[in-house]
């Protein structure tokens, strides 16, 4: 792999998995968060994300994937 190719991939990483507004999660939601993935409760949940596609460009929303996660 060339120094490019490796700089192309490694800026791509940091663009998908880096929010647009650079927003973190508060304590409040990071707790919310948390307590809801320990949680205990029964049944499935139901889990969605956004699947974006590079372009050679820029990251295009493709579709939003969702599904089932059962405990």
């Amino acid at each position: 792999m060339s120094v490019w190719q490796f700089s192309a991939a490694l800026n791509g990483y940091i663009r998908a998995n880096s929010s647009k507004d650079d927003r973190k999660l508060s304590d409040a939601e990071r707790a919310e968060l948390s307590d809801w993935i320990l949680s205990s409760e029964p049944g499935p949940r139901t889990l969605s994300t956004n699947v974006y596609w590079w372009d050679g460009l820029k990251f295009s929303l493709f579709k939003t994937v969702t599904f089932q996660v059962d405990r």
